[in-house]
C-alpha cells in the first residue's frame, strides 16, 4: 500500500488514470514507480518501473479497452499468371521468371530438374556453369529471374522456382531449345546417296509394278 507521502510525491499515481480507473500493481520491497500525467486524447497511461531485482507483476486498467489486433500471416505464394512454357534458339539468352507474392523473410531458388541441381538462391548463382545467372528486379520485388546464355538443347526441361517454407513449395517453368536451321542450308545439304542393293530393290519394285499393270 503506497503511504500518503508517495501520494504526494506522483500527484498522478493512480488518481491520474482518466475516468477515475485505478492501477492494480503486485509489487516487492525496494521499488520506485513513476508516473506521467496523461495526455487529454491518450487512452492508456504511461508508466516506468525501477526495480532492484525484485520480481513483480502489473497491470494498468485504460480508458479504451485496447484490442491487439494480431493480422494473420499470409504464406507465400506463386503468381500463376506467369509463363510456364518457353522455348528459345539454341545460343540465344532466355529468361524464365516466376513472381512470388508475400514472400517476407524467405528466399527464392532455382532447381535444374534433370539433375536435381540447384542453380541459384536469391541473387546469388551457385552453380560453377556460368552461362546461369541470377537476376532480381528491384523495381519489381516479386519477379525472380533465371537467365541462361548461349542455352543449347541439352538446357531443355523443366526448372523449378522455389520457396524457402516448410516443406519447399515451387512452380515449374518448361524449357524448350530448339536448333534453327536456315531453308539456304537445308538446300545446299547434298542428297543422300543410295546404295547398289537400295538401287536394285527399287528397280525390281518398278518391273514388278509395270507388270501388275
Amino acid at each position: 500500500m503506497e503511504s500518503s507521502a508517495a501520494q504526494s510525491a506522483y500527484p498522478y499515481a493512480p488518481s491520474g488514470v482518466p475516468n477515475g480507473r485505478r492501477s492494480h500493481l503486485l509489487y516487492g520491497a525496494s521499488r520506485s514507480i513513476a508516473f506521467e500525467k496523461p495526455q487529454k486524447q491518450q487512452s492508456c497511461l504511461k508508466f516506468r518501473l525501477a526495480s532492484q531485482g525484485i520480481a513483480y507483476e502489473s497491470r494498468v486498467s485504460m480508458v479504451d479497452t485496447f484490442q491487439e489486433r494480431i493480422m494473420p500471416e499470409i504464406d507465400p505464394y506463386f503468381d500463376t499468371t506467369m509463363i510456364s512454357n518457353i522455348t528459345g534458339l539454341a545460343g540465344d539468352t532466355v529468361q524464365l521468371g516466376c513472381r512470388v507474392k508475400n514472400l517476407g523473410n524467405r528466399t527464392v531458388s532455382w532447381v535444374r530438374h534433370r539433375d536435381i541441381h540447384l542453380l541459384t538462391v536469391g541473387t546469388y548463382t551457385y552453380t560453377s556453369d556460368q552461362r546461369f545467372e541470377a537476376m532480381h528486379n528491384k523495381l519489381h520485388t516479386d519477379e525472380w529471374i533465371l537467365k541462361i546464355r548461349y542455352p543449347q538443347r541439352k538446357d531443355s526441361g523443366t526448372y523449378e522456382c522455389q520457396i524457402s517454407t516448410t516443406p519447399p513449395i515451387g512452380h515449374p517453368v518448361h524449357l524448350i531449345i530448339v536448333v534453327y536451321v536456315s531453308e539456304t542450308l537445308f538446300h545446299s545439304l547434298p542428297a543422300p546417296e543410295l546404295m547398289p542393293s537400295t538401287l536394285a530393290g527399287n528397280a525390281n519394285m518398278v518391273g514388278a509394278s509395270s507388270v501388275t499393270k
